[in-house]
């Protein structure tokens, strides 16, 4: 895919993209020096990965997923919320024990997400 991240520096003498992943980085400058100064550092630190390779060969009980679950489970929790403040557009406060928006029916319908398909909803509990 095309994702990545672009940080920029408040006072616009450079910009830095990073590629997915294992993917390269780069300095975005009008000034040269920039480029040369962190070019080693910006250099891929380890070999491609495919992220699909790995969840498939997982599934077939060929290996483990160099991904686990038991960290992407908290980082898709953590964009999920972050993409539930972003649609609403407002301040939101959230009761990490709860699981849930303090006082905010519509973000927490949108953390739930639309009901599942019959035969799915024991997978699709809340916990």
């Amino acid at each position: 895919g095309g994702a990545g991240t672009l940080l920029h520096r408040a006072d616009g003498k450079y910009a830095l993209t990073r590629g997915s992943h294992s993917g390269s980085s780069n300095i975005v400058s009008a000034d040269p020096k920039y480029r040369e100064q962190y070019a080693e550092a910006l250099k891929p630190n380890g070999p491609k990965f495919n992220h699909g390779a790995s969840f498939t060969a997982a599934c077939k009980g060929e290996d483990k997923t160099l991904s686990p679950f038991s960290i992407a489970g908290d980082l898709t929790k953590t964009l999920m919320l972050g993409i539930v403040c972003q649609s609403l557009n407002e301040e939101l406060n959230f009761d990490r024990k709860r699981e849930k928006f303090i006082n905010n029916d519509r973000a927490n319908a949108l953390l739930k997400g639309p009901a599942p398909r019959k035969g799915w909803e024991e997978f699709y509990k809340m916990v």
